[in-house]
């Protein structure tokens, strides 16, 4: 049996690409359909096709990012969506997928890979591939009060805006994830499918933002974009999309309580230097 070819993607792959997406994770024809209108680049997705197959067995997508931290700045790529056709799996397409994109972006000069595994028992499997667990996350889940207290006016936030507020509030991060316009952009339509909104606000004369969308019986805070916890804005959140609990993901430290492995990287460059700061960021990983 002939090796497994791995290769960029072509533009005529994107129908079946779309298919493998559909069979592997399941997800409604929309949401498959708005990832690929707004972030399909052939040039930007890793795919693996076997000699009896014509169309790819395996695939990963390669989404720009950057990573700060101080003055120091690194571009790199998030690993998204990495499946294997359940025909083809037990043959090590996705341990050679990774294996091609570290020495692809070795050689592009680009200074690491960073990636979400999508359940614990993944962490081991991508450790052994030469990642490391660099980001954490603490789950707060709160349930605001209604008081007479006046609630802060909520509206959708602008994008120049949530870039703006993204950069103050990450920035001192000790390791900063930074998304371009058009990947914010991309997160705002995914919130609007789910139901969400990313929503700005002022409390107090400084302004803040959320990103967030109903989840069941909660909404869920995928970004907290504020300087404290805020009770007054969290009664005003829940009683926008009318539920009782809010549930926020928080960036963490490793060895901060309640802290949970988040996010891996893996890294081309020989040395780099770190800066102290706040607990390391990643969100909006379309996780």
């Amino acid at each position: 049996m002939s090796a497994p070819q791995i290769s960029y993607a072509a533009p005529e792959d994107r129908a079946a690409l779309m298919r493998l997406w559909k069979r592997v994770f399941g997800d409604p024809d929309d949401y498959i359909s708005l990832f690929f209108t707004h972030r399909f680049v052939p040039g930007q997705t890793l795919v693996a096709r076997t000699s009896h197959h014509a169309e790819p067995a395996a695939m990963l997508f390669l989404l720009p990012i950057v990573l700060r931290s101080g003055a120091a700045r690194w571009e790199g790529r998030y690993i998204y969506a990495v499946a294997t056709d359940p025909d083809f799996r037990s043959r090590g397409l996705s341990s050679l997928l990774l294996s091609e994109v570290h020495r692809r972006l070795a050689v592009e000069g680009l200074a690491f890979s960073a990636l979400v595994p999508a359940e614990s028992s993944l962490f081991d499997y991508y450790g052994v591939r030469g990642f490391s667990t660099e980001f954490f996350r603490r789950a707060v889940s709160i349930v605001p009060g209604f008081g007479t207290g006046l609630e802060p006016v909520l509206s959708p936030a602008s994008l120049p805006e949530l870039l703006s507020l993204r950069d103050r509030d990450f920035g001192s991060s000790a390791l900063y994830g930074r998304w371009d316009e058009q990947a914010l952009a991309y997160q705002q339509r995914e919130t609007r499918l789910l139901g969400g909104e990313t929503l700005s606000f002022s409390f107090e004369g400084k302004p803040g933002y959320a990103v967030c969308h109903p989840a069941g019986e909660l909404v869920l805070i995928k970004e907290w974009g504020f300087s404290s916890l805020c009770e007054p804005v969290f009664a005003a959140i829940a009683r926008r999309f009318g539920r009782k609990t809010l549930r926020l993901d928080l960036p963490a430290l490793r060895d901060e309580e309640g802290a949970r492995p988040f996010a891996m990287t893996r890294w081309y460059l020989k040395e780099r230097k770190r800066e102290d700061g706040t607990p390391p960021i990643l969100s909006l990983v379309l996780d």
